[in-house]
């Protein structure tokens, strides 16, 4: 794990089409990576794997990914937008902390579960789309549905809009 951990010299990446899953770390603090390739081969995104790349604006998730783990994205201060695909069912606790920058987000309606405090210090976000069949746990692990516990947005900006959309009900951005 961390294959990548650490290395500011790292601008862009394509990953080979030969990995199925993202791993622990892999680019943890590359501080200065702008740009990653996914191949559809990838599965998941695993803990923290582009935690704290704060030059990372952009990414874009290939169809083929169904779970994006704890942290996964956390302290992607550069990050914009960010697209999920319909295929993801998890996405884990602080996914989205302290990505400053980022606007707005589609949660998909396939996503059954949805970790504590994901949007936490998201100080821009100005809309989320959710399904009311994501479920969310709190600090104790119990699933909590179908309403969103507070601490998820905690210093959002209070004009943030929640749109919790009905199954089946298409809304796009």
């Amino acid at each position: 794990w961390g294959a990548f951990m650490g290395c500011s010299s790292l601008t862009s990446v394509a990953l080979p089409e030969t990995m199925t899953y993202i791993s622990l770390k892999t680019f943890y603090s590359c501080s200065n990576l702008t740009s990653v390739i996914i191949p559809k081969t990838i599965t998941s995104i695993g803990v923290s794997v582009f935690k704290n790349c704060t030059n990372l604006a952009k990414i874009e998730i290939p169809d083929s990914v169904t779970e994006i783990k704890r942290s996964a994205f956390n302290g992607c201060t550069s990050l914009i937008t960010l697209i999920i695909p319909e295929k993801v069912v998890y996405i884990g606790e602080f996914a989205f902390n302290y990505c400053t920058s980022l606007v707005s987000l589609i949660i998909p309606e396939n996503v059954n579960y949805m970790g504590r405090m994901i949007f936490k210090y998201c100080v821009n976000l100005e809309l989320l789309i959710i399904s009311e069949e994501t479920k969310q746990v709190d600090d104790n692990g119990k699933i909590i549905h179908p309403q969103i516990k507070w601490a998820t947005f905690l210093s959002c900006p209070s004009s943030t809009v929640i749109v919790v959309k009905p199954k089946n009900n298409s809304i796009r951005l």
